[in-house]
């Protein structure tokens, strides 16, 4: 009797677990969907409740319409709060948004140390995700901050980035991110022939 209600009670977590998270991508679909229509008020209002939660992406969304005033109001600080929580989810777009503000002072104080050591987080992050930088190359403002740095400094901020730690939405250090398959035979994609 027992092992039948454990069962059942699975399955009611399992099913409603996945409820939960078609809601959330639904949501997330519809937030990015008014986003790209220029619907901004809507876009923000679709994205405050998901990042509130924890969702990484929300988050970057969020901290990006803070800095250009798009569907809120234009607020630095609420803009780097945001984007600093993405950045520590692993969102190498909101690393290096954090970094060019600490490079800038924009919401913060102005801080190289900081900037640099955001910025090698960045090209860490892209590493472990096996992805080339596209509008962004963190290798390229790290180099140009090193002339403006004393060597302490970037001595500094290169061990502050190696003690980085990608954290979850919970605040807590996350687990490891998956290995990218070495070909696409360890995860076939849906309608490709099992041989």
């Amino acid at each position: 009797m027992f092992s039948r209600q454990f069962a059942l009670m699975l399955l009611f977590v399992l099913a409603f677990g996945s409820l939960i998270s078609a809601a959330h991508a639904d949501a997330m679909e519809d937030a990015n969907k008014a986003y790209y229509n220029r619907e901004y008020d809507a876009a923000f209002d679709l994205f405050k409740p998901l990042a509130e939660q924890g969702n990484a992406e929300a988050q970057y969304r969020i901290g990006w319409m803070y800095i250009y005033g798009l569907g809120t109001y234009r607020s630095y600080p609420d803009a780097i709060d945001w984007l600093t929580k993405a950045a520590n989810q692993g969102i190498p777009e909101a690393t290096h948004q954090v970094a060019q503000m600490y490079d800038l002072g924009l919401g913060v104080e102005k801080n190289n140390m900081v900037a640099y050591m955001w910025y090698a987080v960045c090209k860490r992050q892209l590493t472990d995700l096996e992805r080339k930088p596209t509008t962004f190359n963190p290798q390229v403002d790290m180099d140009i901050m090193r002339e403006v740095m004393s060597k302490e400094d970037i001595e500094e901020a290169t061990r502050l980035a190696a003690t980085w730690k990608r954290l979850g939405p919970d605040g807590k250090p996350a687990p490891p991110l998956p290995k990218k398959p070495k070909n696409d035979d360890q995860y076939p994609l849906p309608g490709k022939p099992q041989y």
